[in-house]
């Protein structure tokens, strides 16, 4: 038994080293036939195309529709199929935008122009935050020319440059930083990085504060929004 186990572990490592010299050859002659690049490349295509077939399988699964994306000096018109009197200024059109974690049949899809600033309120729980995330999520997707949870009828949204959306915050012990001060370092990102062509969604700012001094900051960063022509 000894013997034979010894030559089992002789031969194991004959036909490991065997297959190292072949890989190795192997290897060689990819780099020096220059093959690698295109290699690399087949790769890299694969993957994109991998990708985009997937998600165009889940999206037709899903219902989602693709949306057209329009520059500020274009016209827009019924050729998008927006609805009359549409500004160009528009950050764009959304027609039966759900949530995109939720199943179509169990939202309840929302038709809205966005045009220049909006200040949301409703009580808690009524689908602020739910709205806000699904816009941005659907945005981001039909800029990057792929499906978004929107109808088939219609949705169009401006070329941006950035998206921004901050969410609510809460203390960060490991950074030293309050929930106001979370806060205030996002709002100063804001601020620095976006402009007028940018998309930005706020949700819930001043929580880390009293009501008035949280109210009054949310007034000057709204203004300071709407001076520099976000969206």
């Amino acid at each position: 038994v000894q013997e034979a186990m010894s030559e089992y572990v002789e031969a194991c490592a004959d036909a490991r080293s065997e297959v190292e010299r072949v890989l190795t050859k192997l290897a060689w002659n990819i780099v020096d036939g220059g093959h690698l690049p295109a290699i690399l490349q087949a790769s890299h295509l694969n993957l994109i195309l991998s990708t985009a077939a997937h998600h165009a399988a889940s999206s037709n699964a899903r219902g989602w529709s693709t949306g057209t994306i329009f520059d500020e000096n274009d016209d827009v018109d019924d050729h998008f199929g927006l609805v009359n009197g549409m500004k160009v200024s528009s950050a764009g059109h959304f027609d039966g935008i759900w949530p995109y974690w939720m199943d179509r049949s169990e939202s309840i899809p929302n038709n809205f122009d966005l045009d220049g600033l909006f200040l949301l309120t409703a009580p808690n729980m009524s689908g602020k935050s739910t709205l806000m995330r699904s816009t941005a999520a659907a945005a981001l997707l039909i800029n990057s020319g792929l499906c978004a949870p929107v109808s088939s009828r219609g949705s169009a949204v401006r070329r941006f440059d950035s998206l921004f959306v901050r969410g609510a915050s809460a203390d960060v012990p490991t950074e030293d930083k309050s929930a106001f001060g979370a806060e205030m370092g996002d709002v100063s990102a804001l601020l620095r990085s976006c402009g007028r062509r940018s998309l930005v969604f706020v949700d819930e700012i001043g929580r880390g504060t009293s009501p008035k001094d949280g109210t009054s900051l949310a007034g000057a960063i709204l203004e300071r929004m709407a001076e520099c022509e976000m969206s």
